[in-house]
């Protein structure tokens, strides 16, 4: 139920998680006066730049600013993220790329085996034929020129290749616009109905997708085909960006916009166990336990649940897994939507005859005391104050088991390797400077649909439940008392809500979690000041 901003009383929120969608949402609701929120992080820092890093060049002491996974977005797609970086003050700018596409000789130690459109399976890549490791073909981001010859391969076979990607890909584009998916569609559903050749999907359109959801191919195939069809028709022809100063310069502008209502308190290392309705059906009681990370994230306390508190209402900013763990009234329909987990490694440029430890972590600017959201846009836009030049990414295939890790050379020389193949030799390796794991909501036709159910406007959810249950009533599947009894949860019952990437009909990105957040705010009666 919708909070009441029409009486005097306090209203007190509590949000679980401090990611985008977190402080987004505690931004927007510390807006409205009467409004009290409090945030729980279970990490020792807020999460929306806890995995990024500031590198120090032992060459000449530069810094450069990493974010963890890669933070930049395209227009089009982005609109409600792009308005709210422009309302906070967050400086962004074109940022072009060069996607090599290159065949993996090992083998990743991944036992998935893939199915409709994914290559490798009892057949050659033409594109990579008896390659080693070898890249195949250069796309640069909007074709801003004419794709290089890559090494080795001869000349013709390399305008031959060009002629076959465009013709595919101009086919492909007016698939996008004139010929949509059924909504019952996932992405091998719709590739097969509109007859894209194997070898096209197999060697750029799945590789290059699949960097951009961070999952497999299989995965990649399963997804409702209406998310890579919507994504598609927004970014077409539109530019990508990257935020000047790194992601750190959104948290810390969020961050200090919420400190300055003075109505917003951020508790760190604090994991919230059980968010349930409160005694007497009087608000949510919200359940936590300390977190002590210097012993890997155990428990301060852990014979018992350190303390309690009542909120008007409590927004759950986290994974679907993570949501059905802590407020069992969802743990039914959280186990509905996937999740996986996806490794993000650092790793020292490869140098003959130089220093392999180039670059070292640096924790704070202590000569300074800076946070590090200020050391970053203090560095970063220095350092770019001539704009930013085009940055390699390498989408690095094994068609055998359908997964595609995304190198990506950053300027300073280090490279941020996004679901890497060789796991095994990269966790021995000593030329990682950092290594993160973090959790990626997967999306299927099915939980579409569960998605979609529980954000459903409440005006079409009351027309819907009154006509099932006429229809159950009148096949005598249950009486007239139960009937009433008979409402799934909706977004906001109990005075629970969710927000997070996952939280919209579309691919889990950013977007997802501003959306979200902008809608918890509207069921909240609070203003946007972007719109």
């Amino acid at each position: 139920m919708s909070p009441n901003l029409a009486n005097d009383h306090p209203i007190k929120v509590a949000i679980v998680g401090s990611g985008l969608a977190g402080l987004t949402t505690a931004y927007l609701l510390a807006r409205a006066p009467r409004i009290q929120v409090e945030i729980f992080e279970v990490a020792s820092s807020p999460s929306l730049d806890s995995a990024s890093i500031t590198l120090k060049d032992a060459r000449d002491d530069s810094l450069h600013r990493v974010d963890l996974p890669m933070r930049s977005f395209a227009g089009g797609y982005y609109e409600n993220l792009r308005r709210l970086y422009d309302h906070i003050g967050v400086k962004y700018t074109e940022q072009q790329f060069l996607f090599s596409f290159a065949r993996a000789n090992s083998t990743p130690s991944i036992p998935e085996k893939v199915g409709l459109y994914s290559s490798g399976v009892g057949k050659k890549d033409t594109f990579a034929e008896d390659s080693h490791d070898t890249t195949y073909f250069h796309h640069p981001s909007n074709l801003v020129h004419f794709p290089s010859r890559p090494t080795g391969t001869p000349l013709t076979q390399h305008v031959t290749r060009c002629i076959y990607l465009l013709l595919n890909y101009i086919y492909f584009t007016l698939c996008v616009f004139f010929f949509p998916p059924r909504e019952s569609d996932d992405l091998g559903q719709y590739l097969e109905r509109i007859w894209l050749p194997a070898l096209f999907c197999e060697s750029y359109l799945l590789p290059l997708l699949s960097a951009v959801s961070t999952c497999s191919h299989k995965s990649l195939l399963a997804a409702p085909a209406t998310d890579v069809v919507g994504y598609k028709r927004l970014t077409h022809r539109k530019r990508h960006l990257s935020v000047l100063g790194g992601v750190s310069e959104a948290q810390g502008r969020l961050l200090e916009a919420c400190e300055r209502t003075g109505r917003v308190k951020l508790w760190v290392a604090r994991k919230v166990v059980s968010v349930k309705l409160a005694e007497g059906g009087n608000g949510v009681e919200v359940c936590w336990a300390g977190v002590d990370d210097a012993q890997g994230g155990g428990f301060l306390d852990a014979d018992s649940v350190a303390d309690s508190k009542r909120f008007d209402q409590v927004v759950l900013a986290t994974p679907p897994n993570v949501v059905g763990k802590v407020y069992h009234k969802l743990r039914s329909e959280m186990s509905d939507i996937p999740t996986t987990q996806v490794t993000s490694v650092v790793v020292q440029p490869r140098e003959t005859g130089g220093r392999t430890n180039r670059f070292s972590v640096v924790k704070a600017d202590a000569a300074a005391g800076k946070p590090h959201w200020e050391l970053s846009t203090r560095v970063i836009m220095a350092q770019n104050g001539r704009g930013l030049e085009e940055e390699n990414i390498t989408l690095r295939t094994n068609f055998r088991t359908g997964w595609t890790e995304a190198a990506h050379r950053i300027p300073c020389g280090a490279t941020v390797t996004t679901c890497p193949l060789d796991r095994d030799s990269t966790n021995e390796s000593h030329d990682v400077i950092r290594q993160v794991t973090f959790t990626r909501v997967l999306r299927t036709v099915g939980s579409r649909r569960v998605v979609n159910r529980l954000f459903k406007p409440r005006r079409n959810l009351a027309r819907n439940h009154e006509e099932e249950h006429k229809d159950q009533k009148r096949r005598g599947l249950m009486d007239a008392d139960e009937a009433m009894d008979k409402h799934p949860w909706h977004n906001g019952d109990d005075g629970v809500y969710l927000v997070g990437g996952w939280c919209w009909d579309g691919m889990v990105l950013l977007e997802g979690c501003v959306v979200s957040a902008l809608r918890v705010a509207r069921e909240f009666g609070v203003d946007v000041p972007w719109e």
